[in-house]
């Protein structure tokens, strides 16, 4: 295996998000599969405070 050099990080935001009930899709190759929509929430970091859109996923099955 090839050595890698020292990785840098920076913090560039924290993430809350608010979900909606689960959602039971059903059994599944590995177990029952389970979605949870986002219902809101926020992004704050240094130098940005977006809001999460719900509806970029609204039409997503």
């Amino acid at each position: 295996m090839k050595p890698v050099g020292e990785i840098r990080t920076a913090h560039i935001f924290d993430m809350v998000i608010d979900l909606h009930p689960r959602l039971n899709i059903g059994a599944g190759q590995f177990g029952q599969r389970v979605l949870f929509g986002a219902a809101g929430g926020s992004f704050e970091g240094p130098t940005r405070s977006p809001e999460p859109s719900t509806a970029a996923c609204a039409g997503r099955a």
